[in-house]
């Protein structure tokens, strides 16, 4: 499991508000850039990854990631946009990027940085979404800037 995050290997993210595309084995949505998009991706993932072994914890994951771009990116102002791709490859790994519309990624006199979790203790009630990812996907990473930002995870499985 991967431990930290990792430097992107693909051309994977479209630009936010990009149109669906898709190509086998690949789908990509923009959602508006509020918390209650998060059940609809949720529910596309689930259907998208329908029999897929690791579909609980992709999931998870990629709802982390959701949170984390419409509570921190520049994506929760009015009218702002995230997206989420997720691409099937091989039947034995799946990956999901979440593209945001970048910003600074925290509260005026935070500490936050992108790929790096702010709890500190055991009773903050948030903080671990990245710890999370990072425990469970296979890799995962962080690549863009203010202006457009991209987490990525990795999720395999044996196939066998």
């Amino acid at each position: 499991m991967a431990s930290g995050p990792q430097t992107a290997t693909g051309p994977l993210s479209p630009s936010v508000g990009e149109a669906a595309t898709a190509s086998p084995g690949s789908c990509w949505r923009s959602h508006p850039g509020r918390a209650d998009q998060a059940a609809g991706v949720r529910a596309f993932l689930a259907g998208v990854l329908a029999g897929c072994p690791a579909a609980a914890d992709v999931v998870l994951m990629a709802d982390e990631l959701v949170s984390n771009a419409v509570q921190h990116s520049d994506s929760r102002e009015p009218g702002g946009t995230f997206g989420v791709r997720v691409q099937v490859r091989n039947g034995e790994s799946v990956q999901v990027e979440v593209t945001d519309a970048g910003g600074r990624w925290a509260s005026p006199g935070s500490n936050y940085e992108p790929g790096r979790d702010s709890a500190t203790d055991g009773y903050q009630s948030g903080g671990r979404g990245l710890h999370i990812v990072g425990a469970l996907a296979a890799t995962w990473g962080v690549r863009g800037d203010e202006t457009g930002r991209t987490v990525w995870f990795v999720a395999d499985w044996d196939a066998r």
